[in-house]
This record gives structure tokens, C-alpha cells and sequence, in this order.
């Protein structure tokens, strides 16, 4: 952002891209179906390492016409072009906002739910190395939340799964791997919660020296852990209202 000011604003059906700190704005997506009943439901951004540009992620969901569209630009928006979708359409498969792109490459994560007689998907987690061309499954054995990588996945190949029920194969609903996604191991001591619906994980910019996650329960606590994941501590006390909202989807 130092470099390029660059910022952008998600309607209900467009995208909007401003490379002057918000001074001005330009429409870079429109989706031009009517009637109404279409929601930007993805949005995810990678910087180029050799240029200014970036490889933006977004996935659209009409309705109406039960298409779900997974779309990229290689240029900051001023092209799209369609790729695979991991999502169903007008099924709560995918929670809103929850595409994780991981490294500079990158790799593409996605966190799939499953409600009987909605999605034909199966639930657990997504994962394509060919930019959103392909996908396939990695995580299965319960549905999953949130996917969260390290800000040096290029380098230390970390990423952690927030799951909707426990693994009972890990005894665990908070699950790391070190391998870019395919094999896991147990996380989360400490967290008094048996699932992260409606929770949200992040990890520290500079986790690849303080090893430090936030989690925040939905209707518990504000949970940090300083070694990757293993132990957990709460640093803002039980109450009857939500740290983290679901509508908002950030700590």
C-alpha cells in the first residue's frame, strides 16, 4: 500500500478499486445480470513480487440464475477472466469472505460447510495450486470455518484450519499444517470452545518470529497464543455478547 495506494470497496454486486488512498474511484467489476439477487460473496488480493500489479480473487454468486462464478484478474482488476468455482450456488457451502490465498504463487484455500439438501459439495476444505483452475479436497472429516496462513507460507508452508464440530481423529477443532495443506496435526489447548462457528483466526503479520495467533470465540472470549497455536490464553473475559460478529467476519 506504501507503494501503490492502492484500496478497494466491495458492493453487494461490484467492485471498486481507487489507486490514490481513496481520493477517487473507479468501477472495475459490475455484473450486469438482472433481476437482483446477486452478492459478491469472495474477495481475496496477491501483490505481483516482480511488479506494482496484483492477482485479485472473487467469487459471485447470482441467485437467480444459480451460478456461482469464481472469477481473477491478472492485472488489478481491469480484466477478469472465469475459473473454477469451489462454491455452490445459493448454498451456505463456502461462509462469506472465507478464500485464503497463501504465499505469493499463490495457493488457494477454501473452507467448505454443508447443510442437508443445499450443497452438492462435500464439506471440509478446498485447495487449488494452478490460481483457481483446479481443485481438490485436502481436508475432510468434518466441515471447516476458516482457513488462516502464515504471512511465510512461501517459506515455512503454514496453515491452520478453524473447524465447525471437533476432529475425532485429532481430538481437536483447531488443526495446523506444516506441508501446505496436507497433513494436520492438533492445536488449540487452552480455547474453551468445541467448534469455531462463527469465530474468527488471524495470525500476526510477524509470525514467522512471535509465532502468535488471535482467535475470537463467538459469544466467549479473545484468546492469543504465542506458540503457533499449541497453548492458548484469554486476554478479554467471558460476557453475553459476541467478540467477534459474524456479519463483520474481523477481530
Amino acid at each position: 500500500f506504501e507503494q501503490d495506494a492502492t484500496l478497494f470497496w466491495v458492493s453487494r454486486s461490484s467492485l471498486w478499486r481507487s489507486q490514490n488512498n481513496g481520493e477517487t474511484w473507479l468501477e472495475v467489476y459490475q455484473y450486469t445480470s438482472d433481476p437482483l439477487p446477486i452478492y459478491i460473496r469472495q474477495f481475496q488480493m496477491v501483490a505481483h513480487p516482480g511488479d506494482r500489479g496484483l492477482t485479485l480473487y472473487m467469487g459471485v454468486d447470482d441467485h437467480y440464475a444459480e451460478r456461482y462464478y469464481f472469477l481473477r484478474s491478472d492485472d488489478t482488476g481491469a480484466t477478469w477472466q472465469e475459473v473454477t468455482s469451489a462454491c455452490s450456488s445459493n448454498a451456505p457451502d463456502c461462509p462469506n469472505y472465507s478464500l485464503r490465498a497463501a504465499g505469493t504463487a499463490p495457493v488457494l484455500f477454501q473452507p467448505r460447510l454443508w447443510f442437508v439438501g443445499w450443497s452438492t459439495l462435500p464439506f471440509g476444505v478446498a485447495r487449488s495450486l494452478d490460481l483457481g483452475l483446479t481443485w481438490d479436497l485436502v481436508w475432510s472429516e468434518t466441515p471447516a470455518w476458516e482457513v488462516v496462513s502464515s504471512p511465510d507460507f512461501d517459506h515455512d508452508h503454514t496453515v491452520f484450519t478453524a473447524l465447525i464440530d471437533r476432529s475425532a481423529t485429532l481430538d481437536t477443532s483447531l488443526v495446523i499444517s506444516t506441508d501446505g495443506g496436507l497433513n494436520r496435526q492438533p492445536r488449540g489447548d487452552g480455547l474453551r470452545r468445541q467448534d469455531f462457528y462463527w469465530s474468527d483466526l488471524e495470525s500476526s503479520p510477524g509470525f514467522a518470529g512471535d509465532s502468535t495467533l488471535l482467535a475470537g470465540l463467538y459469544r466467549n472470549s479473545l484468546f492469543i497464543s504465542k506458540d503457533a497455536g499449541r497453548t492458548w490464553h484469554s486476554i478479554f473475559p467471558n460476557g453475553p455478547f459476541p467478540i467477534c460478529d459474524y456479519t463483520s467476519g474481523l477481530l
